[in-house]
């Protein structure tokens, strides 16, 4: 998987995503689908983009946790256990805040993100 942040507003139009006025491209797998297939990884990825900048754990505000989001956007390609996510999710935030995220918080949005992950490989 491959999580670029993009700083140019030129490059916005060659696939890229934006939230909250940061350019994202992000690359996972086969990139094309046939109508009536599940979402693409490109897809869930940006769906999970979207959840973890919501989520804004210490409350400091949506676009503030880049780097955190794209390491609990690789974990979630890399881990099927709700339980085994949220402790990674728990310790990628704490390595960068140095403030423990209580687990039943990292507990939901973890079984959220595995939800996202789940709806794009099965077909609607």
């Amino acid at each position: 998987m491959l999580v670029l942040k993009i700083h140019s507003k030129k490059l916005a139009h060659f696939g890229c995503y934006r939230v909250n006025g940061t350019y994202f491209v992000i690359k996972y797998g086969q990139q094309n689908r046939n109508k009536g297939e599940s979402m693409d990884n490109q897809e869930v990825n940006v769906e999970l983009v979207m959840l973890l900048d919501e989520w804004d754990p210490f409350k400091i505000g949506k676009g503030n946790y880049d780097t955190e989001i794209a390491d609990c956007v690789y974990a979630v390609h890399k881990i099927d256990n709700v339980e085994e996510l949220a402790a990674k999710i728990q310790k990628i935030y704490e390595f960068s805040f140095e403030e423990t995220i209580p687990m039943e918080n990292c507990l939901s949005i973890s079984a959220k993100l595995l939800l996202t992950k789940e709806s794009g490989s099965c077909a609607l």
